[in-house]
């Protein structure tokens, strides 16, 4: 989490026998062309503290953004960091750590108590919360699995029991690169709803979190004229470092986008490849590669700028460019 050293503490209308307040934390301005966080409202205001008070007032605001260039404020329900699509240097992004009125408590979603001293462990503990009907039924949330020594933020589908995007492709955000190292695909990068690899360390701490489920990954996909699919394979099996990363599934539902995926098979970057056909510096990304010349009928860790390493998917979506790529990871009780 990129964060500054620079708290504020907003008492907005302050009584101070019933404790009034709003806890805010600068974080971080950033470029992309797309924001991936749901707006609640954008006003124009005198200056950042105006900003913060009514973000205080507003309930379901959990993040804030001043920008003095224009005098605009912008409230959203969910997130950390704050895009732009232009310069950000005259823009200011806060975290409401916790928002407090009579009877009334804010905290950024994931977190909860009367201090929003308790965090989930993952999205199906905020499912199992009743989430799932309220406000937040699809938003950036705070998680810390039983494994992991600090909490991280996931994009959860909480209409599932335990929906968690793994992976995100998206065109219309600015380009990440995906040609990464071993060490690099094991931390995760990129950013939370945009274009990103949430890492096999979290991964793996998710699904040890719940050793009575039975996980499923869904593949959906989007060309350039709109049509989409949607792949299912269930009973996952995900092994450790020690293996390769080695991925398997009991059944599959490939019906929609048809079966591009390599069972059986570890996982490959340009610095620890696992076949003889250096697929992962050849295609420019790492995955699941067969060991055979042709490496995989399916890939989507590559670029997408119509180059020859472009993601691809054959099946339904043969000879289509690939606008949009998710993978989500959704668990359910066996």
């Amino acid at each position: 989490m990129r964060l500054l050293l620079l708290w504020i503490v907003i008492e907005v209308a302050c009584n101070v026998e019933h404790r009034q307040f709003s806890f805010y934390t600068k974080t971080s301005t950033l470029v992309n062309r797309c924001s991936g966080t749901s707006l609640i409202a954008s006003v124009e205001t005198v200056n950042i503290l105006d900003c913060a008070s009514i973000c205080f007032h507003e309930f379901h605001c959990r993040r804030f953004s001043y920008c003095s260039a224009d005098s605009s404020c912008k409230l959203f329900r969910d997130g950390t960091d704050c895009v732009t699509a232009g310069n950000g240097n005259t823009c200011s992004c806060y975290r409401k750590n916790i928002g407090r009125k009579p009877s009334m408590v804010t905290c950024p979603l994931g977190y909860h108590g009367e201090s929003c001293q308790h965090i989930i462990k993952d999205c199906t503990e905020g499912f199992d919360r009743g989430w799932n009907i309220s406000d937040v039924s699809k938003a950036l949330v705070y998680i810390q699995p039983t494994a992991s020594l600090e909490p991280f933020e996931v994009f959860c589908d909480l209409k599932h029991v335990s929906g968690t995007i793994i992976l995100e492709r998206n065109n219309n955000c600015s380009d990440e690169n995906f040609n990464r190292s071993r060490t690099e695909y094991e931390k995760g990068f990129g950013e939370v709803s945009k274009n990103q690899w949430i890492g096999f360390n979290k991964l793996l701490a998710m699904i040890e979190n719940r050793p009575g489920f039975n996980f499923t990954i869904q593949i959906a996909l989007k060309d350039e004229d709109g049509n989409s699919c949607n792949n299912f394979y269930r009973g996952l099996k995900l092994e450790n470092s020690s293996n390769g990363y080695s991925i398997s599934f009991v059944s599959n539902d490939t019906n929609s986008c048809g079966d591009s995926f390599v069972d059986g098979r570890p996982f490959s970057t340009y610095d620890a490849d696992y076949t003889d056909y250096q697929c992962a510096t050849r295609f420019g990304g790492g995955w699941w590669f067969a060991n055979q010349p042709n490496c995989t009928k399916g890939f989507l860790t590559g670029s997408m700028k119509g180059s020859t390493t472009d993601n691809f998917w054959y099946g339904s979506f043969d000879n289509r460019v690939l606008r949009r790529a998710t993978m989500w990871l959704i668990g359910s009780i066996i």
